[in-house]
């Protein structure tokens, strides 16, 4: 039961096969109107309006990707512990600051997890581990300090020695020679 206006007929309508047209094989199609944002033909999701499909579902799929391939690469690279029910890719999901800053980390590049756990300290952050010497991750708090931390996004103010969370970094350039000493 297509209405005729949502139909394609054979007799009427061509079809572009190769590098030409040529008449339309099949004797009735479906005319998908432009401005839906995604069709989803068995297992297949054909999205055909990339924003408006991501503002519709507040979903950024190529985002979500990477974000999972980070994912797997810092449980591979720490030991995490999480509460009951939570997982990494869970508690990701719908945190786009948090994507994002994950996204810019090298996690091959990044601290041991030893020195992590020093900086926490350093920094005075209450980053639990438990026996094993796992990082315990009990909300979207606790991972938004861990990656805080692998982005090395706390400071110690060198003129007044006060603890700074940094919300943007901007390198000024290569320092030459020897870092001040405190």
């Amino acid at each position: 039961a297509i209405s005729a206006s949502s139909a394609l007929k054979s007799g009427s309508s061509w079809e572009l096969n190769g590098e030409g047209f040529e008449p339309f094989s099949a004797e009735v199609a479906l005319k998908v109107p432009d401005d839906n944002q995604v069709a989803i033909v068995d297992n297949t999701v054909i999205i055909f309006n990339q924003t408006k499909f991501e503002n519709l579902f507040q979903y950024d799929y190529k985002s979500q990707v990477i974000a999972d391939a980070k994912a797997k690469e810092l449980s591979d690279k720490y030991k995490l512990s999480f509460a009951e029910g939570l997982t990494l890719n869970g508690l990701l999901q719908d945190k786009k600051p948090l994507v994002k800053k994950l996204q810019s980390l090298d996690i091959a590049e990044e601290m041991s997890q030893d020195k992590l756990i020093d900086y926490a300290d350093e920094m005075q952050l209450e980053l639990m581990t438990d026996d094993d010497g796992s990082i315990i991750i009990m909300d979207d708090k606790d991972l938004t300090m861990f990656i805080n931390l692998l982005a090395e996004d706390y400071f110690i103010s060198p003129v007044n020695g006060r603890r700074y969370e940094i919300k943007s970094k901007k390198l000024l350039s290569e320092p030459e020679g020897e870092p001040p000493r405190g």
